[in-house]
């Protein structure tokens, strides 16, 4: 049963620190009082949230969130940022394939799993990780790293000039915070957002791409990503908004002659209100064959440094 759920991220965590901490499964179970099934369920996703909290607890973590706004609790926490993302506890349910009243348990703070938190969480874009108790949540390490957050999305100035030389909306955005097209902050024709079957890691992607990912440990993998889906034929155009760190692996074995690149002026200020000047300089990186879509570019961007492949 535990082989056919999702992909749990706090689970992989959990295991790491453990790891790192020197611990056996079997330790862990005696310091908790838990079972050793229980420590693997947890370490795997699945069981309950208390089991997996008293077993972070041990190893002096508690879970954080990139865009998780302040509550006295994590149910809390995830009922506010719900609320203030305006989506009714029926929609949620829809969105999560999870009941309503598992919902308001997890919101209550009552008994409920790890996966019913991690699945709520996820489709929310609360990005949710274990932060050590002792360790200060920075700017960088909670909005900064997840592009779901409202204040960290693609500022739409800078989108409004990529429209008409894609044709006015793109085919696909792959790392999208949701499928509502109300809310999605990129003009698309179809959405992946992370969820189960729908992670534009692993799913094919076509057409024209806008891809603004995870401003985490994963951004390696979506930049091979695009690379790789325009290589495949599949993809006509892949723009991509990263920070500029050309001194990168992955700049060098996927950027580096294979793709056009825009190095823009200044700090761009992510869209939203309230929202962040970034850290960091950033790139617009455009893998592509048609010299009228890099015409475009250069129109659209005068300012920036082009760099041809």
């Amino acid at each position: 049963m535990l082989k056919n759920r999702i992909f749990s991220t706090l689970g992989f965590e959990l295991k790491k620190i453990r790891k790192a901490s020197g611990l056996k499964q079997y330790n862990v179970s005696a310091q908790t009082g838990l079972s050793v099934l229980t420590v693997i369920k947890s370490e795997k996703g699945a069981g309950l949230l208390s089991s997996f909290t008293s077993m972070a607890h041990l190893l002096e973590h508690d879970i954080a969130g990139r865009s998780l706004p302040k509550g006295n609790s994590l149910g809390e926490s995830l009922a506010i940022l719900r609320q203030r993302q305006k989506i009714p506890l029926r929609e949620l349910s829809t969105l999560t394939c999870i009941s309503v009243p598992t919902i308001i348990s997890v919101e209550a703070d009552q008994s409920t799993t790890l996966y019913s938190v991690e699945r709520i969480a996820a489709t929310l874009g609360a990005g949710l990780f274990l932060n050590h108790n002792d360790k200060p949540l920075s700017f960088f390490n909670t909005a900064a790293t997840s592009s779901n957050y409202q204040a960290w999305t693609t500022p739409p100035e800078l989108l409004d000039k990529l429209y008409p030389i894609v044709g006015g909306l793109f085919d696909l955005d792959p790392c999208s915070p949701t499928k509502d097209r109300r809310k999605a902050p990129v003009k698309a024709k179809v959405y992946h957002t992370g969820e189960t079957n729908d992670d534009g890691l692993l799913t094919p992607w076509f057409g024209s791409v806008f891809v603004n990912p995870p401003y985490g440990r994963t951004q390696k993998m979506w930049i091979k990503k695009c690379h790789d889906e325009f290589l495949s034929g599949r993809v006509t155009v892949c723009i991509a908004l990263i920070p500029a760190r050309p001194d990168t692996l992955a700049w060098h074995s996927w950027i580096v002659n294979k793709a056009d690149v825009f190095m823009l002026k200044g700090r761009l200020k992510f869209g939203g209100e309230g929202g962040e000047v970034a850290p960091f300089p950033s790139a617009i990186v455009v893998w592509n064959n048609d010299q009228a879509i890099i015409q475009g570019m250069k129109l659209a961007f005068p300012n920036a440094w082009h760099i041809p492949k």
